[in-house]
This record gives C-alpha cells, structure tokens and sequence, in this order.
C-alpha cells in the first residue's frame, strides 16, 4: 500500500490514497479496540468482542466521513502515522470536534502467532476433554470462566472437577471449524463426532468456546456445546 509514497508523518492522506490506506489491514487503537475498512464501504469497528458495523465514503470534494446508523455521521481528516522511517498506521482527526485517534496497522505476523496458539488451544481443548486431563484445563481456563451443556452451568473449579471424572465418551474427531479473531476476543466455532462408551454409538456435537487475551495471553472465558452425551 506504502510503495511510492514519499510522506512524513503528519502528512495529509490524498482523497486517492484513502481506500489504499484504510484497507490496507486491520487497525488496533490505543485502547485495544480494532476496525477494518473494506472497499465498498462497510467497516466494523470491535470493542472489548462487541463489534458494530458502520460505512464510510470519500465526498465529491474528497473528504472521509464515517456513518454509524442510525444517525452518527462524522468527517475527519487522514494524515498518515510515520514510526521509525515506516508508515505504521493513521490518524483520524475529527473536523469540528476535538477527536483523535490513532490506528497502527496491526502486523500480520501477530495476526498469524494469534491464529497459531488458538489453533493449538482449540486441539488442546479436545484432547483435555476426551482425555480427562484438568492439569491442562486449568492452564488456560480463566478464573471466570463460565460453560454450559444443554440444562447445565458450570464454572471454573465445577468444571475441572467434573472433567476430572472418567469420560463418557471417547474418540473425538474434530470435523469443522471457524476462528473468528475479534481484537482481544476470540470465538472459535467447532463440530465434532465422537463415542458414547456405553453404548458404542457415534454422536455429532457443536460448540463455541470463547477466548480474551489477557496481559498477552489467551484464556477460554466461556464455552457453550450442544453435545448429547458429554
């Protein structure tokens, strides 16, 4: 997106180069929440895992608005952000108010690591669940976290004691599943087959388990299955 471009920081961003700059990745503001821009003019700003779908738009005379129905509709003013001889990011200075803020484009690498350990943790997920492990559960479960099977609610120290017992069931097979990366929120949705031992017969299950990063890690704050038999 960057290539040719020969700004300093603070530099007004030209109404050509606005779609280039704002689709250019994700950004994360200072205080943690993220948004993405697309190039038809929708973008999703995320805030502590809650996201809210706005537009945005270039006018006939080149200036960004953003519009958050049903009725918040603002103008800002891009410059670029310039960090150690790179263009990092934008700022977004509000015309006729005193708002600014400051977007870093966040770094594929750390979208990829992020991807990576919840990948990890999901597989993890299965293989302590089928396996009876809680010394692995209470690595990465946090302190509230919070599940729910179909009639029933458990919190942390419930759950490890319950996954403590001898399983019901056997031979998870992961079948699907969805990693949705929501800035510090993570919602993974699964399905899967496994065994009931008392009767030998094969069962499907969906769930979602919900992630935070927390102090840079992640740690499941709640789950939710739909699993007859678990």
């Amino acid at each position: 997106m960057t290539n040719g471009i020969d700004h300093h920081d603070g530099d007004p961003v030209t109404p050509d180069r606005i779609p280039a700059a704002l689709t250019a990745g994700e950004f994360r503001y200072d205080d943690g929440a993220t948004q993405t821009f697309t190039r038809s003019g929708t973008t999703t700003y995320v805030e502590g895992g809650q996201p809210t779908n706005g537009e945005w738009y270039v006018d006939d005379d080149g200036q960004f608005w953003s519009f958050w129905p049903p009725t918040e509709r603002t103008r800002y003013e891009l410059t670029w952000l310039v960090e150690d001889g790179r263009f990092s990011g934008l700022r977004f200075n509000g015309v006729g108010n005193d708002m600014t803020f400051i977007g870093r484009y966040r770094e594929q690498s750390e979208q990829s690591e992020d991807l990576a350990i919840l990948e990890q943790l999901n597989l993890d997920y299965i293989h302590s669940d089928e396996n009876s492990d809680a010394k692995r559960f209470s690595e990465f479960l946090a302190e509230d976290f919070l599940t729910q099977t179909p009639g029933v609610t458990r919190n942390r120290d419930e759950y490890l004691e319950y996954i403590a017992k001898p399983r019901p069931i056997k031979d998870i097979t992961l079948d699907d599943v969805r990693f949705r990366i929501l800035g510090d929120v993570a919602l993974i949705h699964g399905a899967v087959t496994y065994t009931i031992i008392a009767t030998g017969e094969r069962q499907d299950a969906l769930y979602t388990d919900i992630y935070q990063k927390r102090e840079g890690t992640w740690l499941c704050v709640a789950a939710c299955a739909i699993a007859p038999g678990s």
